[in-house]
């Protein structure tokens, strides 16, 4: 984040589109269960801000979580 407003009025934002998907994902219990769109997506996050993603909510409730190895 810049330090000033000043800085932050000189960003640009960049938009990357991703294909989406329409598949019901509750049911997943791992990464691979997941849309190929779904997993490419999480690729594409880890990639951009260079941290690996472990946990994914793919529901409300707390054991609706999928661990990424």
């Amino acid at each position: 984040m810049p330090a000033t407003i000043e800085e932050l009025a000189r960003c640009k934002t960049i938009y990357t589109e991703l294909p989406g998907w329409s598949e019901d994902i509750t049911k997943a219990k791992s990464f691979a269960e997941l849309p190929r769109n779904a997993q490419d997506y999480v690729k594409f996050i880890e990639e951009q801000t260079n941290i690996p993603i472990t946990w994914i909510g793919n529901g409300p409730k707390r054991e609706e979580m999928i661990i990424k190895h």
